[in-house]
C-alpha cells in the first residue's frame, strides 16, 4: 500500500455515513410527495347531507337522486331505460358505492376541490361518468 491511498479510504469512510442519511431523506420527500398526491386526488369525505339531492351529467341524460334513507334512483344509464332504484353506502376517502336492484354497481368519487361534482364508474365496465349537483336535498 501506498501512504497517500490511505487517507482516500478514509475519506470514502466518512462519506458512506452522510450518503446513507441523504439516500434517507430522498425516500422521505418521495413518500411524502406520493402521499401528498394521493390526498389531493381522493382526499375527503363524503357526509350524507352533502350527497342528498338530484345529480346529474352535463349533458342532462343520467340522473341520481339521493335520498336520506340511503336509497336512491337512477335514470338514463348506458343501457337503462326509464329508471332503475338502488342503495348507497357511504365509503372513507371520498367514497361512495351504489348498488341498484338490477345488478349494476358503481363508485362515486368525490374529491374534496371539487364539491359539487364526483366520478360516477361503473364496476364492470369501469366506463366513468361525471354529475354535477343540482339541487339539495
Amino acid at each position: 500500500m501506498t501512504p497517500s491511498s490511505i487517507p482516500a479510504k478514509k475519506e470514502n469512510r466518512a462519506l458512506a455515513p452522510l450518503i446513507g442519511v441523504a439516500i434517507f431523506v430522498l425516500i422521505g420527500v418521495a413518500v411524502t410527495g406520493i402521499i401528498e398526491q394521493r390526498s389531493l386526488q381522493t382526499n375527503g369525505s363524503v357526509t350524507s347531507s352533502a350527497l342528498l339531492g338530484e345529480w346529474r351529467t352535463a349533458d342532462g341524460a343520467a340522473r341520481l337522486l339521493f335520498r336520506p334513507d340511503k336509497t336512491l334512483s337512477m335514470s338514463g344509464a348506458a343501457g337503462q331505460s326509464g329508471s332503475e332504484d338502488g342503495e348507497y353506502e357511504l365509503q372513507s376517502a371520498g367514497v361512495v358505492l351504489v348498488n341498484l336492484k338490477n345488478g349494476k354497481r358503481f363508485a362515486a368519487h368525490f374529491r374534496e376541490f371539487t364539491p359539487n361534482q364526483f366520478d360516477l364508474v361503473d364496476a364492470e365496465t369501469q366506463g366513468v361518468r361525471v354529475f354535477a349537483k343540482v339541487s339539495g336535498g
